[in-house]
Order: structure tokens, then C-alpha cells, then sequence
């Protein structure tokens, strides 16, 4: 994979150099975005310059006297420090090609001279100083040696070899949750099944051009050649008959598709449907065209109607954490020796650290070996979770990518005040608007963060919140994370037990006040339910000894604060919240440890609100 190179100059006065630049990178073998290049022009590109900077290897700034003072570059500039100083990444080569006085933190940052006259030896001498290698393809960590996705692929695999209308399918994953494996695992296992071709599309290799060009991903997913203009319907007839010719099933994967604006998704999912409607209706009866999708958000290829167009839906499969058995197995396969407590203990240490993600049981069980198994005590160390997950965190949980996908302006400052949004949310397993407004009315440097934002007030935050990759909608009205994931950036926001403690108290004061505002009937139960879970979460914290009798007695006083809706009988409504409570599979791994518990809790909870028999 070529390494990716950021440009930021101004055209005014920068033109020619930046082109010399251009090339010279390019022959090195690097792959150069410039904004200023024709085919980049448009609002959608606007929007994903920060995002481009941010997914740049390198950062190059070509600073002449209009670029000191464009308020484009100006704005690359910030981004590409913000990503600098969030990410730890030394990335930024400045180039002076123009009588230009440093300032601000330009001052501290190494100039390279390419004032004129800049002959060819000397433009490459220059561009020496960038250490171009080629970077790993995407994945190529050590190959996960664990991932057994197998319900998942069965569920798939079945839809996809067997007749029926199952030939679309969105593959639904957070970050760095399997999703590219599980794409390679689909694909190998249609080739071997049905003997059809097949073609995998990651969007994370291609050029940004052809990311917003929904005629050139469908001839990249069809494996067809594109057409030399326009897509008229002379080229569509030619794209439908090269498929319907090959006589056989075919499958075309696109990975990270989250990549794409939703502009360009929704003319991609138009398309692909044209084609497949228009597939179905040649006389080659054993062609079989389906596609899978591989992202991070599942908006723009969900429900029947697109542009007052019926389309055919897209199904979902979803992509979670691992349990604890996929860590054992994985300790198990390493050929070591443990004896039955030791494996129980370094498993729950592993998965605990981890949350059961992919990407980071790899990294645990790298960290492990390289220190003898020597002590599992130093898997919960600040240390250990500073060089195996935090690094993790900011790359890939909190990038600009993930938090603002669709990208846009004055993004380093949404970037700063989506992040303070999910520092105050990161306690709570669902989130609305509310605790949004609650949170800017308590905490003066949140409020600040998104005032600077350039985002009006919480419901633009709250737009941007549902648009990021780490919440999903429910069927419920309101959002929720994705737990393994809001694990990790819980421990990440609130590293002492005193800040955690308080987080959750505040929780507590923020539930009940919401809980006595007569919200409507089922979201009492709700709330019930995340009061005693946040009320738990506090005497955890407290370490408190006495915590079998503590959560019943809080519990109990809780539910005698819910308001019953008066459309339920007391008996339907006790059995409601005892079902919610029973569900909580979180609550019931936090209460785990002490004996019997997680029962006293739902009995105390049921008693007090009555109802009979």
C-alpha cells in the first residue's frame, strides 16, 4: 500500500512547485492528495479535507505568503497539528517555498528551503527528508489467529448459496471489530461453495477520487471496464450483459464503505440495484449477482426507498466483542502449559483488558508472551493499558474518521467538543439528548469546547453524536454505544476510582431528575434499570465490603420512586421491570462475584413494587 501524502500550498502562488512536488512524490511511489487537483473541487471534498489529513502518512506544507494568510491552508494547518498532538504522530514537513516569517507554532517546527531558483537536484534533495516506505496494506497486523465468526458466516453463507431473495447484506461493525476478516472469510467460503467469481473492494486503497465516484466503484465491484464518459444506457446495456454472460454466481464485497459521503452511497446503492433487477431478467438463468457490505454505519443502505425509488433492502448481520471462551481457546492455541485456575485467571485478565475485541486480544496476547505470563496483576496497570489499548483508542476509537465520518469545517474544533461529549458519556450505557443538555448546563469546558465548535448548540452535537461510527440507534428512542467499545473509553476518560465514582453519582442525580419529570410509562423502567446499575457501579467503586446488602437496600429504594403507568396493572408492570432487569447481562457479570446478589437485587426490586401474584 502506498504511503499517503497530504499537500497544503496555495495555487495564488504555489502552483508550479506544488506540481514539481507532486510528481516527484509520485515517482517515489507515494499516493499525493491536493485539494486544489480539479477533480477534487466540490463541497463534498471541502467536507473531507481534515479526514484526508488525518488518514495522511505524511503532512506536507508548502508555505508561501498566500498560503500563510488562505484560510483553507490555515485550516489544514490546524487539523493536521490537532492530529499531531491527539495522535502522537510526527508527521508534519514544512517546506518554505516563499519569503514567509514563521509564527505561532510554525516557529518550532524544522523549515526545508525551496525558495527559488529550485532546480531538479535540489527539489530532491529536499524531499529526501520525507521517509517514504511503503506502508502495510490495512490488517496486516499478525493475522488473528482466534477469529471464529461462525454463526455469523453461517448465517450469510446460507443466504448467499441458497435461492431466495437474500443477495444484499450489510456487515455492521465498530472499529476494529473483524470486519475485513469476516469479509475475506465470505468471500473465500462463496469461491469454495459455488465455484463463482467474487471481487473485494477496500475502499482504504483507493485513491479519494474514485471513493466519490459511484460509476467507478461499480465497475471496480463488477469487475467490468469503466465506461470512457458517461454512464448512458449503451454503457449500462454493456456493464448488465458482461455480468449476465458469465453465467454463474458472483459476489462483489466493499470494505469500509463508511468512507464514502452518503451522497456517493446512495447513487452506489442505486446502481447496484439497477443492475441486479436488470440481471434477473437476461435468459442466463445460472447468474447470480450479490453483494456484501462492510462498514461502519448502515444508514445509507437500510429500507426500500431511495431518491422516490423502490430499492431492494439490505439485511444486517452485526459484528460484537468476543466472550471469554474465544480468549481461552486463543490461550489455549499459544502450546503453553496452564493449569486450570491459571488459565480461568489469564483469561478473565486478557478479556477484561481488551473488552473482547479483536485488534486488542491480538495486542494482549502479544504483551503476555513478551513478559512470560509472568503476572496478570500487571494487565490492570495504568501501564499496561497506556501501551497496549490507549494507542488503540485515539487511532481508531476517537480519530476524526470515526467521530465526524462525513467530515466538514472548523473540524479540529468539532473534533475537540465531540470528544468532550464522549467523555460525559462514556458512564452511560443509553444516551439522549438530555444527557447531553444536562452535561453543557454542569461542566464550563464542555460548554466551551462547543461553543467554539462552530456547531450552534446541543442538537447540532447531537446530530454529529448519531452520526459517528461508536453509537448505534435502537429500537428504542434513544442511542447507545457499542458496550466493549464504551468499556474501554470509560477507562480511558476516568483512570481513578474517585473521578468514576463520581461520574456515576452524577448519573444517579441526572436519572432520577429525569425519572421524576413523568417521562413517558416504558422509560420508567428503563430508568429504574439504570439507576441500580449506576448505583452498583458506585459501590464497586467504593470497593464497600458490604455491597450485598448496600445494592438490595438502594434498589429497593429506587423502585419506590418509580412512577407506575397508569395503563398497567401493578402485576404487568412488576413483571416488565423484572424482565429488564433479568436482561441485563452487564449488571449480572457486575454483581457475578458476590454470591447471590443479582437475585436479592430483583427480588427486592419486585417486592417493592408489588403487584401480587
Amino acid at each position: 500500500m502506498r504511503p499517503r501524502v497530504f499537500l497544503s500550498y496555495s495555487a495564488q502562488d504555489a502552483g508550479d512547485i506544488a506540481d514539481r512536488v507532486e510528481q516527484s512524490l509520485t515517482r517515489r511511489g507515494a499516493a499525493v492528495y491536493r485539494f486544489q487537483n480539479p477533480q477534487h473541487s466540490g463541497a463534498r471534498f471541502i467536507r473531507q479535507i481534515p479526514r484526508e489529513i488525518e488518514a495522511a502518512d505524511y503532512f506536507v506544507a508548502l508555505m508561501s505568503p498566500a498560503a500563510e494568510t488562505s484560510e483553507t491552508c490555515q485550516e489544514e494547518r490546524e487539523v493536521a497539528v490537532h492530529v499531531r498532538q491527539f495522535q502522537d504522530r510526527d508527521f508534519i514537513y514544512v517546506f518554505k517555498v516563499g519569503e514567509v516569517t514563521p509564527s505561532g507554532w510554525l516557529r518550532t517546527q524544522e523549515w526545508i528551503d525551496l525558495t527559488p531558483p529550485v532546480d531538479d537536484a535540489r527539489l530532491e534533495t529536499a524531499l529526501d527528508a520525507l521517509p517514504l516506505t511503503p506502508m502495510p496494506p490495512p490488517e496486516a497486523t499478525p493475522q488473528n489467529r482466534f477469529r471464529n465468526r461462525d454463526d455469523e458466516l453461517r448465517h450469510i453463507g446460507e443466504a448467499l448459496t441458497t435461492s431466495g431473495d437474500n443477495d444484499f447484506w450489510v456487515v455492521l461493525s465498530g472499529p476494529k471489530l473483524g470486519k475485513s476478516w469476516f469479509l475475506r472469510k465470505v468471500k473465500d467460503r462463496f469461491e469454495t461453495s459455488t465455484g463463482g467469481g467474487t471481487s473485494l473492494v477496500d475502499l482504504r486503497t483507493l485513491e479519494i477520487d474514485v471513493r466519490y465516484s459511484a460509476v467507478r466503484l461499480l465497475c471496480l465491484l463488477l469487475d467490468v471496464e469503466e465506461p470512457s464518459g458517461e454512464l448512458s444506457d449503451v454503457e449500462m446495456n454493456r456493464i448488465v450483459g458482461a455480468v449476465a454472460k458469465r453465467n454463474k454466481p458472483q459476489l462483489s464485497l466493499l470494505d469500509s464503505a463508511e468512507l464514502m459521503d452518503p451522497e456517493t452511497a446512495t447513487e452506489l446503492r442505486l446502481l447496484i440495484d439497477g443492475v441486479h433487477r436488470r440481471v434477473g431478467e437476461t435468459p442466463f438463468g445460472d447468474t447470480r449477482l450479490s453483494v456484501v457490505v462492510g462498514t461502519r454505519r448502515e444508514d445509507e443502505w437500510l429500507g426500500y426507498r431511495v431518491k422516490d425509488t423502490t430499492v431492494r433492502p439490505f439485511r444486517t448481520v452485526s459484528l460484537t466483542e468476543f466472550g471469554t471462551s474465544v480468549v481461552r481457546k486463543a490461550l489455549v492455541d499459544t502450546g503453553l502449559t496452564f493449569d486450570s485456575t491459571k488459565l480461568t485467571v489469564w483469561t478473565d485478565a486478557l478479556h477484561h483488558m481488551t473488552a473482547g475485541l479483536p485488534a486488542l486480544i491480538v495486542g494482549a496476547l502479544d504483551w503476555a508472551a513478551e513478559f512470560g505470563y509472568a503476572s496478570v496483576e500487571a494487565s490492570a496497570s495504568d501501564d499496561t493499558f497506556d501501551s497496549v489499548v490507549k494507542p488503540y483508542i485515539e487511532k481508531d476509537l476517537l480519530s476524526i474518521a470515526t467521530l465526524i465520518p462525513e467530515g466538514g469545517e472548523k473540524l479540529s474544533r468539532q473534533h475537540k467538543a465531540i470528544l468532550a461529549a464522549f467523555r460525559v458519556i462514556a458512564p452511560y450505557r443509553i444516551i439522549t439528548k438530555s444527557h447531553i443538555k444536562y452535561h453543557l448546563e454542569r461542566d464550563e469546558q464542555f460548554e466551551a469546547d462547543l461553543a467554539e465548535s462552530g456547531w450552534s448548540n446541543h442538537r447540532d452535537l447531537w446530530r454529529a453524536i448519531e452520526k459517528s461510527a461508536l453509537t448505534k440507534p435502537g429500537k428504542s428512542p434513544w442511542l447507545s454505544q457499542y458496550p466493549a467499545i464504551r468499556q474501554l473509553l470509560y477507562r480511558y476518560f476516568y483512570r481513578q476510582n474517585t473521578d468514576r465514582r463520581a461520574t456515576h453519582d452524577n448519573a444517579l442525580v441526572f436519572y432520577k431528575q429525569w425519572g421524576g419529570g413523568n417521562p413517558a410509562g416504558m422509560e420508567q423502567g428503563h430508568i429504574l434499570v439504570e439507576c441500580v446499575w449506576h448505583a452498583a457501579m458506585t459501590l464497586c467503586c467504593d470497593d464497600r465490603a458490604d455491597i450485598g446488602t448496600s445494592l438490595p437496600d438502594l434498589a429497593s429504594e429506587l423502585a419506590a420512586r418509580l412512577i407506575r403507568p397508569a395503563m398497567y396493572e401493578p402485576s404487568e408492570w412488576r413483571d416488565y421491570v423484572r424482565t429488564l432487569l433479568s436482561d441485563d447481562k452487564e449488571l449480572l457479570r457486575l454483581t457475578e462475584p458476590y454470591d447471590g446478589l443479582f437475585d436479592k437485587v430483583l427480588c427486592r426490586v419486585c417486592d417493592t413494587i408489588g403487584g401480587g401474584d
